[in-house]
């Protein structure tokens, strides 16, 4: 059984991009090598080990090359996990200053254990850097879950004085349980009233709106590309 896919993610790498940026997982690299890629012939011998890999990742996301860091001792796990990673990961791609996709560097460490074989390659060290990066991942995964449809509406009435009152602000789609109505926390007391035709100030009431909508290409009437 693999027992973990311990990542040496640098601090950030998961977050939500700038620029610029590392090369990010697009998908769990959790997910990316299961038990059932265990070399059988490995497994009959009770080989485990840990091996370190360094990914190339070109400027469309694919890994084009992979180096063992870290030997395991065994040659047939450091071969497996260079290939199955290699064929799987997935990346948005590393940006420059200008944001234009370069070529990056992602680093990982792939655990080959055997169903009650004590993990002796762990150091507490290394369990450590295993739990940070579990806990990236999943950072990942709930950045990647915001890009669902999502809409926001903030009304306020502005005054003759320019006083901001009565702000109300609401959440509709899958993530609205998540969000907190921080527009209305961080509204001035005031503003600039609006005046009539005549240049009188006049009260008025104000929406604004804010939305992502998700659907399929060529759904909204373009054309994918365009």
């Amino acid at each position: 059984m693999l027992a973990a896919l311990g990542t040496s993610l640098s601090p950030g790498s998961a977050a939500p991009l700038a620029k610029p940026h590392p090369a990010i997982p697009r998908t769990s690299p959790g997910e990316w090598i299961t038990p059932a890629d265990y070399p059988i012939s490995s497994a009959r011998r009770k080989e485990t080990g840990v091996t370190g890999i360094r990914l190339t990742i070109d400027t469309d996301g694919f890994a084009q090359d992979c180096v063992v860091t870290q030997d395991s001792g065994n040659v047939l796990l450091d071969q497996t996990s260079c290939a199955i990673i290699r064929a799987r990961a997935w990346f948005l791609p590393a940006t420059d200053d200008n944001g234009a996709p370069m070529v990056g560097h992602w680093t990982t460490r792939i655990t080959w254990r055997l169903p009650g074989t004590p993990d002796e390659h762990q150091k507490p060290e290394e369990a450590e850097e295993v739990a940070q990066a579990e806990a990236m991942e999943r950072q990942l995964e709930r950045f990647q879950q915001s890009f669902e449809s999502f809409s926001s509406e903030t009304a306020f009435i502005v005054h003759e004085d320019g006083r901001i009152s009565d702000c109300e602000q609401r959440f509709v789609g899958a993530m609205a349980a998540q969000f907190t109505p921080f527009r209305c926390k961080t509204m001035p007391p005031a503003g600039v009233p609006f005046k009539d035709m005549d240049g009188i100030a006049t009260a008025k009431r104000v929406v604004m709106r804010y939305s992502i909508d998700m659907t399929d290409p060529g759904t909204d009437g373009s054309t994918p590309g365009e």
